[in-house]
């Protein structure tokens, strides 16, 4: 496979759309408290992006840390082409925070493609 999926919840939506582009699909979950869940997410997701032979990844957002994390490693990870699979809620058009509305404006320019699903 040439493209890795990742999301940090179960979710039906992931599955199903990884399946049908036919990515390598990962699921990276854990059920500690917020900052304790963020690092051991980052930590196994940088081992899976680190050992992968996969030239272009998808991932979740929200999570606004992984797709953040997704795009600012990039080059790191040597990733041709980085994609975020977007929900409304990671659009920030329904929020009055300024710095949920830069993040998300980042991510948007940031990545190669944005797949949009409601």
């Amino acid at each position: 496979m040439n493209t890795l999926w990742v999301t940090w919840e179960k979710q039906r939506r992931n599955w199903e759309i990884a399946d049908a582009i036919d990515a390598e699909y990962n699921e990276i979950i854990h059920s500690d408290g917020r900052i304790k869940r963020y690092l051991k997410c980052l930590w196994e997701t940088a081992k899976l992006y680190r050992t992968t032979k996969c030239d272009k990844v998808i991932c979740q957002n929200p999570s606004f840390v992984l797709a953040l994390f997704t795009v600012l490693t990039k080059r790191i990870f040597g990733f041709k082409k980085v994609g975020i699979d977007a929900h409304n809620g990671a659009l920030a058009l329904d929020t009055n925070s300024k710095p949920l509305k830069w993040v998300a404006k980042f991510l948007q320019k940031k990545a190669d493609f944005t797949i949009i699903t409601n």
